[in-house]
């Protein structure tokens, strides 16, 4: 146990004794047995450790191997890094060589050196030092820099307009950005927040045509019962006020009281969060007849630095509402801006003629009262070319109130469709002023009694002849309840075409339909009315949807909410509930497809809301607003299962009453790849790939009969017991470019034939795995059978995707199974 290797007459233990460790042996032959690591291995920390050496290992470009810690590591050469840690050495900051330019750096953090900019400033935002313009340019190596421009000379002054500085004279031009809101939303220039609609920005697809000018403005509040109350809304910019400068802000306002409201109901303009100016609810009289221009002082503010301007609002009574339009900041004294559209044009207001003109002295136009109606007891009308006259109009309106005797009747369902004309309401005056038409109930009135004698399922349709801004309720109470949802029906327009309610079913009984309009214009010179009686409706709900055949690929509806409730009102796509009146229809996929539902024209309903279903009180599979662009129609495209889905569409203005079309594409998928063995060999019919059988074969292949064609692809030989790996049918082709792969193909099995069966893939030809459900087992006849499975995502796109049919536990060896039909499809 003892040895004196080294000859030095001491007798030591000798390696008998000593146990070493993994990959470690002893040697004595130095006269001390020590444990040594074995060839390859290295222990240079010390730790009694033997680990592979750098020997055994290979490292990339750049790189080498160092074991020097215990552990064989590859480690960057000298001026690379691997920073990332992904193996990969790269060129270091200090040796890459970038020339980053005056205002970059290189940085190598990533793993890649690269240059990174200290920029100085933000495109676009140009500022003023003292009255030298600068405005954020890039330099040649792409970082921002403030570029001096040159100063401004005498009665100049430097500012900055939609983030560009630059040198400006007090000639009252605008310094807002976007101020007539036409850039729309989302806007470029102005941050959009609403409490329920996300924005105030509205145009006529949206909201109604409202604007002063143009099609855009802001609406603040006008909620109905389903928002969420208070709506805090706002649009806020950030703008520029050079010191000294006067400064005045500029913009029109058309504000309306809703019922129940207060004065905490307000709109503001404000500065830096503070407000400089304020209307409530409480003392909108001078903005209820129209826009109205607003003029707030801003020149406190001048002190060349960047504020946040912004029109604000909280609103917490249903339908209050202030509108906003052509704003602008004005610098320079004695600014104005033009207080009416068009120099010459006449309107009344109220029942006065005011006229359009140029003030001589600030050059601008405002309104010049013309003439007034009222001082001869007369009444402000408009003719069919949209000129105002005055004009002596008969106290002896019928209908001024509920009470009237003289109401003109209408008796249902007797008189359908009933017809009334050469009406107006003009000198029946304002009796009810507080009813559901809430904004729409401001001006003169006329009520019309209707008298049911069996029950009836009716619309009514209203002609103002030309005029805007009108409305009318039914209900069967009078005065007509208050709330805004509480009439029977009612229905309200801006402009000056026929439109409709929706259908009301009608008991036996009394009820009063009121006409009326905005306090501006104050009457109706001329209206016809028509009352109709409504078809039934068509897929009011979704047991009732309307099938439709997209069995051709396509297929086009007609779709009108006309005589249809509301069914349903929760779309996942908007913020507020959809309780307006809408459509189902249906649709049934005898195959995995993509599908494409839209809305669109012809029709009368241009802004639309869009869900999909699996099933009525189903799962919502998709939902749509608006398709973008401008485009308000609605658009989902999903890739379905077979199975039937139901579709419900409606208006997204929860009033509107017409028809749309809904478009239903289906695509299936199409063969990539397709063996039918009709030339009795494996070439394939459709396509480019190959057919092979397994090596584990001893039988050879037949051509026999096919499914319903004349030959197919047979092999006997299949394992009576378990799977095999080496016996299979394998199918190859290219799937580049290709989503939503299945294999397909017909199998039918000899009396003695396999009685399982299943796919496996591979995306190299080397490693395969099962496709998942294809575990198969084939019932105990001989009947033609087809087969269709979806492949996984992996094979999406692979240029070399290989599937075997791999079939097993046949009842006896010389069992035959044949394949037909067999082949990749893709859409």
């Amino acid at each position: 146990g003892y040895q004196d290797n080294d000859g030095d007459g001491t007798c030591t233990p000798d390696c008998s004794a000593v146990t070493c460790g993994a990959n470690a042996h002893c040697d004595d032959t130095s006269g001390t047995a020590l444990c040594v690591c074995d060839s390859g291995y290295q222990d240079n920390d010390g730790d009694g450790t033997c680990t592979p050496d750098c020997s055994a290992v290979t490292c990339g470009a750049n790189a080498h191997c160092d074991d020097s810690s215990g552990t064989a590591l590859c480690v960057c050469d000298t001026g690379y890094q691997d920073n990332d840690g992904d193996g990969d050495c790269s060129l270091d900051c200090a040796n890459a060589g970038l020339d980053c330019g005056p205002r970059g750096y290189c940085d190598d953090s990533s793993g890649t050196a690269t240059c990174l900019c200290n920029d100085e400033c933000t495109a676009g935002q140009g500022s003023c030092n003292g009255d030298i313009p600068q405005n954020c340019v890039a330099d040649s190596y792409g970082c921002y820099y403030l570029e001096d421009g040159s100063a401004c000379g005498t009665g100049l002054f430097c500012n900055v307009v939609g983030g560009v500085a630059g040198c400006f004279s007090a000639d009252c031009s605008d310094s807002l950005a976007d101020g007539d809101f036409e850039g729309g939303s989302p806007n470029s220039s102005w941050a959009e927040a609403s409490t329920n609609f996300s924005t105030p920005f509205c145009d006529p697809s949206g909201c109604g045509d409202y604007a002063y000018s143009g099609s855009w403005y802001l609406w603040f509040g006008g909620c109905g019962s389903s928002c969420t109350f208070p709506e805090d809304s706002s649009a806020t910019q950030s703008v520029y006020l050079p010191a000294g400068q006067t400064m005045k802000l500029f913009f029109f306002m058309f504000a309306v009281a809703g019922s129940g409201a207060t004065s905490g109901d307000v709109m503001q303009v404000t500065v830096d969060g503070a407000p400089v100016w304020t209307v409530d609810a409480t003392n909108v009289a001078p903005y209820a007849n129209g826009y109205t221009l607003v003029e707030v002082d801003l020149s406190t503010f001048a002190d060349s630095d960047f504020h946040e301007l912004a029109f604000a609002s909280s609103v917490a009574s249903e339908s209050t509402s202030f509108l906003v339009d052509l704003a602008s900041l004005r610098i320079g004294t004695d600014c104005c801006v033009d207080a009416c559209p068009q120099d010459g044009l006449a309107v009344c207001q109220g029942d006065a003629v005011f006229t359009c003109e140029t003030n001589t002295t600030t050059g601008c136009l405002e309104w010049n009262l013309t003439e007034d109606c009222s001082s001869n007891g007369e009444v402000c009308l408009t003719d069919g070319s949209g000129n105002p006259f005055c004009q002596q109009v008969s106290a002896a309106v019928p209908g001024v109130d509920c009470t009237d005797g003289n109401m003109v009747p209408i008796t249902l369902p007797a008189e359908l469709p009933a017809l009334v004309v050469n009406q107006t309401n003009c000198g029946a005056g304002d009796s009810y002023s507080d009813t559901c038409l809430d904004s729409y109930d401001g001006g003169e009135d006329v009520v019309f009694a209707v008298d049911v004698t069996a029950p009836v399922t009716v619309k009514f349709t209203l002609d103002p002849q030309g005029t805007t801004w009108t409305g009318m309720a039914l209900d069967d109470v009078c005065p007509l309840d208050s709330a805004s949802d509480g009439c029977l029906v009612n229905a309200t327009s801006s402009g000056g075409s026929p439109y409709s309610t929706a259908c009301v079913d009608l008991a036996a009984g009394g009820y009063y339909l009121m006409v009326d309009t905005w306090p501006t214009p104050d009457c109706i010179p001329d209206f016809d009315l028509v009352v109709e009686e409504c078809p039934p409706p068509v897929g009011d709900t979704c047991t009732e949807a309307v099938p439709m055949d997209v069995s051709g690929g396509s297929a086009a509806l007609s779709v009108d909410n006309g005589s249809n409730s509301d069914s349903f009102n929760t779309y996942s796509c908007v913020t507020t509930a959809r309780t307006g009146a809408d459509v189902w229809t249906s649709f049934t996929l005898t195959e995995q497809a993509q599908v494409t539902i839209e809305t669109s024209g012809p029709g009368s309903v241009t802004d639309t809301v869009l869900a999909l279903f699996d099933a009525c009180a189903g799962t919502e599979l998709g939902c749509s607003d608006d398709i973008g662009g401008g485009n308000y129609y609605s658009l989902i495209q999903q890739v379905l299962p077979a199975g039937t889905y139901y579709v419900v569409s409606e208006p997204y203005n929860t009033t509107a009453r017409g028809d749309w079309t809904i478009t239903i594409t289906v695509t299936t998928r199409s063969p990539v790849t397709l063996w039918d063995f009709e030339n009795q060999d494996t070439t394939p019919a459709v396509g480019t790939g190959t057919a092979a059988l397994g090596s584990g074969f001893t039988a050879s292949a037949t051509f026999p009969a096919g499914n319903s064609s004349s030959y197919s692809w047979s092999i006997a030989d299949w394992p009576t017991g378990a799977l095999d790996t080496t016996r299979y049918f394998e199918f190859t082709t290219d799937l580049t470019g290709r989503t939503g792969v299945a294999f397909r193909f017909d199998e039918r099995r000899s009396g003695t034939g396999i009685h399982d069966f299943e796919l496996q893939y591979s995306t190299d030809g080397t490693t395969f795995q099962q496709v998942p459900g294809s575990a198969t087992t084939v019932p105990d006849d001989t009947n033609w059978r087809s087969h269709s499975f979806d492949l996984p995502a992996a094979v999406e796109g692979q240029a070399a995707v290989t599937i075997r049919i791999l079939g097993y536990n046949a009842e006896g060896s010389t069992g035959t199974w044949r394949v037909d039909n067999t082949g990749f499809f893709s859409f």
